[in-house]
């Protein structure tokens, strides 16, 4: 399975490997305290040394709600004006809130589903690997593996969608995740290219987080597909207080989540994240657009729940696969998505395009090469198109591509698994 450009690189991977011979201690009684006490030794800056957030004082913390806004005060207040936010016990009353604390549950209903696991902490020189859900539930505690996948569908009965996105900001949803482990992470400081809604469903997390305006400060690797989304490539376990004054410069804000509690995350926005006990939490995220409208919100009962898997989102997991929801495009549905990939940009590029069918055929070995593909859309050879353009390209032309992107669908081979 390809990594998702929703989230890129924001732990480290390595191969899994053998059982370490003892049970962690998940007990959240011996997280430390967040933010952290800020110390020097006589010369020594503070922080030297240690991980991000030693170094310097927090502004303060995120902004708290404890009432969800409706999706147009939701979007007026916090997103168009850029501002993260953290809503307490927003989705204490999920089902997940209550079935997922108990690993029985989750074995007895989804073991024999295959998804990603990671290890925590080390080099991201190698991709997730495959294994069925009831061999993490197993192992987990024992192990450095932390489970990171697109939500199947089998699960999404049992998460809902909070109601500050039914309408309006649903047009654009690009797809929801689950996070486990059993505590003890700690992420790159990273971005997504999309907005992001962190819900924690069981254990604390804690979160840094560091407007966009200070990336040159941090080393940053911008993806070339996804502007906006990126990584930091220090190390945010060891910050030498010296080499890397560019961080301690800059600004930040923290917030800790504890189960049913969400974070609003602004698309672009740096932030690193710790977890502590045991782990888990659900995401779901939505492309940033030009333009917002809710027309569709008038008559809706926002406070009627709404399964995970009846929201329209981009991606979906099935079968072990991370592939488009909508198995059977046409000529008008491909044009909505890659109006969506657009995001805010005035032009579509070919890096985007590119990205997009890569994800499509991320486990087909025979496909066409995307810019022979790219080349239909752009027939003169550009490599980046006008929204005009794009808008004026003929439904045949639109209906070739979508048929040859369904081929993806038809042929998904079987993996091995660990």
């Amino acid at each position: 399975m390809r990594s998702s450009i929703l989230y890129p690189l924001v732990l480290c991977l390595i191969p899994v490997y053998a059982k370490l011979g003892f049970k962690k201690d998940i007990n959240l009684d011996k997280a430390p305290d967040f933010p952290p006490k800020i110390t020097s030794q006589g010369s020594v800056p503070a922080g030297h040394l240690r991980p991000i957030g030693y170094q310097r004082r927090p502004e303060g913390p995120v902004r708290e709600l404890r009432s969800v806004p409706t999706p147009q005060e939701f979007y007026e207040v916090f997103i168009k004006e850029d501002k993260p936010v953290t809503f307490r016990k927003m989705v204490s009353n999920v089902p997940a809130m209550h079935t997922w604390q108990n690993d029985a549950h989750l074995k007895k209903n989804y073991g024999d589903l295959k998804i990603h696991v990671v290890v925590k902490k080390e080099l991201f020189t190698h991709g997730p690997q495959a294994m069925t859900f009831k061999k993490f539930l197993k192992e987990y505690q024992y192990e450095d593996w932390y489970l990171s996948n697109t939500v199947p569908e089998e699960m999404m009965k049992e998460l809902t969608l909070p109601p500050c996105l039914k309408c309006g900001l649903s047009k654009t949803l690009m797809e929801s995740e689950v996070w486990m482990s059993s505590g003890g992470t700690s992420s790159l400081l990273h971005a997504h290219a999309d907005h992001d809604l962190h819900c924690v469903l069981a254990g604390r997390k804690d979160f840094i987080v560091i407007h966009a305006e200070h990336k040159s400060k941090v080393k940053w690797v911008e993806s070339e597909a996804h502007p906006g989304a990126g990584y930091s490539s220090l190390d945010m376990e060891m910050i030498n207080a010296y080499k890397d004054k560019g961080l301690i410069s800059a600004n930040w804000h923290w917030s800790t989540l504890h189960a049913g509690d969400c974070i609003y995350i602004p698309a672009g926005y740096m932030h690193q994240v710790r977890s502590f006990g045991r782990s888990f939490s659900s995401t779901m995220t939505w492309a940033p657009t030009q333009e917002v409208t809710f027309e569709d919100c008038q008559g809706q009962n926002l406070e009627q729940p709404l399964p995970l898997h009846q929201a329209p989102f981009m991606w979906t997991y099935t079968h072990g696969d991370r592939e488009l929801a909508n198995i059977k495009l046409n000529s008008n549905s491909l044009l909505y998505h890659l109006n969506i990939l657009m995001r805010t940009e005035d032009t579509f590029r070919y890096e985007l395009f590119e990205d997009f069918y890569l994800e499509i055929f991320s486990e087909i070995d025979e496909h066409q090469e995307a810019e022979e593909v790219w080349a239909k859309l752009a027939p003169a050879g550009e490599r980046s198109i006008s929204r005009t353009q794009l808008a004026g390209i003929s439904q045949e032309t639109l209906g070739d591509v979508a048929t040859y992107l369904n081929r993806a669908h038809t042929h998904r081979p079987n993996h091995d698994e660990l």
